[in-house]
């Protein structure tokens, strides 16, 4: 399959899917929250299900503010802590 184009809102791909010409994985309950797009068709994903990787990334060379640091402090502890409970 060759990726034709790439959007990065929820409601740019569910206006696609709306469309026909598109098909996207999102989270349980988006559909619930646009009531707009009655015509799609939620399928469940049973097993295996789809895995989300996240990656924090910053250049070595510039300047990391004490916020910076605080959010990447918090978002690796706060996933440490969920990857443990698994």
């Amino acid at each position: 399959m060759t990726t034709v184009m790439e959007v990065g809102s929820a409601s740019s791909l569910l206006q696609l899917v709306s469309a026909g010409i598109g098909a996207t994985i999102q989270p349980r309950e988006l559909l619930k929250q646009h009531s707009g797009w009655s015509d799609i068709v939620s399928i469940p994903i049973a097993a295996p299900a789809p895995i989300r990787h996240l990656e924090l990334t910053y250049y070595v060379d510039r300047f990391i503010s004490k916020a910076q640091q605080q959010l990447s402090e918090w978002m690796i502890d706060f996933f440490k802590a969920r990857s443990s409970l698994s």
